[in-house]
């Protein structure tokens, strides 16, 4: 009986070793962390966070150097909960350019793929965690990053630490002071913007403006600048009211404004909150002009009203449409002519458009250098000169900025019609007339 218990015991030994030398582990565990997947919706994107790329697993997508057969880009942006719309246009935007770059050549003959993807969820936290993903999972030869100033301020230093050419679609001048070689930008800087927009307003005599803005990175920096340039060209901020991001009651802040009987109100707010306060203002009585920090989307038409929405002015690279006959820029036309094709509906924002931009900016850098190499894209980045969706995007002025001259555009009858003209054809004299306001 002790013989027996012996040989077991020294069978028991011997087994305890072999799995020490050989590594005994539990089915289905890995030494990789797991990825954090988002909750899922009806809206999630295919290749969303879901560990696999073309059937590959994550960091085996192609090659950085540019040796591969892939060329990948990876995108950060939200598509889930209120901003969901944005980032979901935009991946649409990545998606219609890869298709058109890769029947056009590819990367140096690399075909290009969309790396997986992650959602920043609208916050400053989750989109350095895609950006730490898309930096060390992924193995992007470059990054698109997210529209949202604070996210893009929030992450830019972890794709400038990870060497890989980044171009933001954020329009806050902050994240591109911070000296991060790597981060270039596809949109316009609205500091840019600011002049463009009080010059408007000095050309129409005001004189006294109201001032709203939400909490945003990019709504607090334009808000500042515009402030700034008002007070250089007497231009008096007579009110300024605030709101949180995604604020949809702004009931008190319109009857502050429509009490201190402002000339105009500048709105430098970001996504759903424009038409939020659009519709309000009207609501309350307010029949006069506004300024907008962005574009006046389609999608604050839609919450606004078509009937609210008249008298809406900014300066701006893009517009949104309400109709693709209302286009009459040709490369435009054309993009818009295919994402309804593919999509079966107009982008109600503009943020599909700078995805496009982006994407064609990297592909001219890859042109350019003549490698997928991140700093040999990056060398080349003041030669690209390319016709944008927005008009010229020439980055000779060496600032990594691709739109020094903006448009400017008044929303009117449902419309984006050019400022200046609607102006020599006597549209400020019909508002007057139509309104009843000296301004």
């Amino acid at each position: 009986m002790k013989s027996s218990m012996r040989r077991i015991a020294v069978l028991l030994v011997i087994l305890a070793m072999m799995c020490s030398l050989f590594g005994c582990a539990e089915s289905g565990t890995t030494d990789e962390p797991a990825a954090s997947n988002p909750t899922p919706s009806d809206t999630t994107p295919p290749n969303a966070d879901n560990g696999s790329h073309d059937d590959q697993e994550p960091g085996d997508t192609g090659s950085a150097d540019g040796n591969g057969d892939e060329f990948v880009i990876g995108i950060s942006v939200s598509y889930s909960g209120a901003t969901a719309q944005y980032g979901l246009e935009a991946i649409n935007g990545l998606d219609m350019a890869l298709e058109y770059i890769n029947a056009n050549g590819g990367f140096n003959g690399a075909k290009g793929v969309k790396a997986t993807l992650y959602d920043s969820k609208g916050s400053t936290e989750e989109a350095v965690k895609s950006a730490q993903k898309l930096t060390q999972n992924e193995k992007c030869n470059a990054v698109i990053a997210s529209q949202v100033s604070s996210e893009v301020l929030a992450s830019g230093n972890v794709y400038n630490d990870a060497k890989v050419f980044t171009v933001g679609m954020g329009t806050s001048a902050t994240w591109m002071q911070q000296g991060w070689e790597y981060l270039i930008r596809s949109s316009v800087n609205y500091d840019f913007v600011a002049p463009n927009a009080v010059e408007m307003m000095k050309e129409m005599g005001l004189t006294k403006i109201a001032m709203m803005h939400d909490q945003s990175e990019a709504s607090v920096s334009f808000k500042d600048t515009v402030v700034s340039i008002c007070e250089e060209e007497g231009i008096d901020i007579i009110i300024t009211e605030s709101c949180e991001v995604e604020d949809t009651d702004m009931t008190s802040q319109c009857t502050r404004i429509i009490n201190a009987g402002p000339q105009a109100v500048f709105i430098s707010m970001s996504g759903n909150d424009i038409g939020y306060f659009v519709k309000q203002m009207r609501q309350f009585g307010y029949t006069g002009t506004f300024f907008d920090k962005e574009s006046y989307y389609a999608a604050a038409v839609d919450i606004a009203g078509e009937e609210n929405s008249n008298y809406i002015f900014f300066a701006n690279p893009y517009v949104t449409y309400a109709s693709i006959d209302d286009c009459d820029i040709p490369n435009m036309r054309e993009f818009l002519e295919n994402y309804v094709a593919a999509y079966g509906e107009l982008p109600s924002t503009e943020i599909a458009y700078r995805a496009w931009d982006s994407a064609m900016v990297i592909w001219e850098a890859s042109k350019l250098a003549g490698s997928n190499d991140g700093d040999a894209m990056l060398a080349v980045v003041p030669q690209i000169q390319i016709e944008g969706l927005g008009g010229p995007m020439d980055y000779s002025n060496n600032d990594g900025e691709p739109y020094h001259n903006v448009r400017r555009f008044v929303y009117v009858d449902g419309k984006n019609v050019d400022w200046a003209t609607w102006m020599a054809d006597g549209g400020y004299d019909a508002y007057k007339e139509a309104t009843g306001n000296e301004y």
